[in-house]
């Protein structure tokens, strides 16, 4: 399933820039954004190419030709250029730095993982999909039970995923909150998640660790793409050097 992008007012009142008409560059993204909506990856790539040269300080650009690249299962390193180039063009973007994070999470690069998304909380605190994100790194990847129990708790105000629940009760489990743990335990099994439940259950009676099969990857913001597979795109030369996050 591939996740639709929406143009916000902000972004296309960015595409006003000085010196090229401001009429074709927001029609080129535009027309990104829908080849993207549309699964045409390729034509998507090739449009946010071209946007990119009109307007090669438009972070969004660089936002969606990452998730387009991404999409086509380029390389990795091509998809950290955009990404990270997003960054440089707007550090205040959340957007990037969310895309940025889930890359590197993707990667194992844990610790990156973690500035990025705790970057992207200061500037917006009420960032469910990042607080979702860093509980599972608390929970799976670099244990902080105490931590992944505020994450999940802050976004279960906010959803009400079984998901949610499930998580929060392996956060308490893990941090030796036996009874909080069981109370997850029923809340699931009121909600008719027997096997979220029973897996949980299980791993509480038999007082052994909670293996997380799979993280689950957090919903994109409204502004975000994913992918398919085939070729990779061009790179844009910029000047200065991208910093390291």
């Amino acid at each position: 399933m591939v996740d639709k992008i929406l143009l916000s007012a902000a972004m296309v009142m960015a595409l006003s820039i000085p010196g090229v008409s401001a009429a074709t560059v927001r029609e080129l993204y535009e027309q990104a954004v829908d080849a993207y909506n549309k699964q045409d990856f390729e034509q998507a790539v090739d449009f946010y190419q071209q946007t990119i040269k009109m307007a090669p300080n438009f972070a969004p650009a660089y936002i969606g030709m990452g998730l387009a690249l991404k999409s086509k299962n380029a390389d990795t390193d091509e998809v950290l250029y955009y990404y990270k180039t997003a960054v440089e063009m707007d550090p205040t973007n959340t957007q990037a730095l969310e895309q940025l994070g889930r890359l590197y999470h993707s990667m194992n690069q844990l610790d990156k993982a973690e500035r990025v998304f705790l970057k992207a909380l200061k500037i917006d605190p009420g960032l469910g999909s990042i607080k979702l994100s860093l509980a599972w790194i608390y929970l799976s990847g670099r244990p902080k039970p105490e931590l992944a129990i505020k994450y999940f708790k802050e976004t279960l105000q906010s959803s009400k995923s079984p998901e949610l629940y499930y998580g929060l009760g392996m956060a308490y489990f893990a941090n030796n909150s036996r009874v909080e743990a069981m109370d997850m335990i029923t809340q699931l099994k009121k909600m008719g998640q027997d096997d979220y439940a029973k897996r949980l259950e299980q791993a509480v009676r038999e007082n052994r660790k909670v293996v997380i099969e799979q993280t689950p990857e957090t919903p994109p913001s409204p502004t975000e793409e994913k992918a398919s597979p085939t070729d990779t795109g061009i790179k844009v030369r910029l000047r200065g050097k991208l910093s390291d996050l």
